[in-house]
């Protein structure tokens, strides 16, 4: 599913196990309840997209493009504490 496009798409509940995903564009997509284990999303853009779960641990990231402060979601991991970012949907 290489450059895929899903733009201002609301997704709820899915999965993206596995997905091979590279250059795809997400933008302005909600990623409710979503999660991506061990996906390759490489070069691929989520901006003014919210909501991702994305381990940068366990999933193939490089150059992929994220906003801010949504990026800071993928720091959760390491169980740093973002003081002032809110709620978060990361399990």
């Amino acid at each position: 599913m290489k450059k895929t496009i899903m733009w201002d798409c609301e997704l709820s509940d899915c999965s993206f196990q596995e997905c091979h995903l590279p250059g795809s564009d997400f933008q302005g997509s909600s990623f409710r309840g979503c999660h991506f284990p061990n996906a390759d999303v490489q070069a691929s853009s989520f901006r003014r997209s919210h909501g991702c779960c994305i381990d940068p641990r366990t999933n193939k990231v490089r150059k992929a493009i994220f906003d801010f402060p949504e990026v800071l979601s993928m720091l959760e991991c390491f169980g740093i504490i973002i003081d002032g970012q809110g709620g978060s949907e990361c399990p």
